[in-house]
């Protein structure tokens, strides 16, 4: 996501969901590129996922900050 590949950025996050629908970084780092492609209402949906998903705690910080931002 931080080389601008967005596309490919969403595919490997969404494969690493497909392997494991608890890594809950995957969701995050999925959220992060489809909030700067301007797709909010994806972000959303997947912050709220990461949150149900196994996440570390400064990760979970993070998501909450990020929600709270986009609604």
């Amino acid at each position: 996501g931080a080389s601008e590949r967005y596309d490919e950025s969403v595919r490997a996050s969404t494969t690493a969901i497909e392997q494991d629908p608890q890594y809950g970084l995957a969701y995050y780092n999925r959220a992060l590129v489809l909030q700067r492609m301007g797709k909010k209402g994806r972000a959303v949906k997947d912050l709220k996922r990461a949150q149900e998903a196994d996440l570390p705690r400064r990760f979970r910080t993070a998501v909450q900050k990020m929600l709270a931002e986009l609604s």
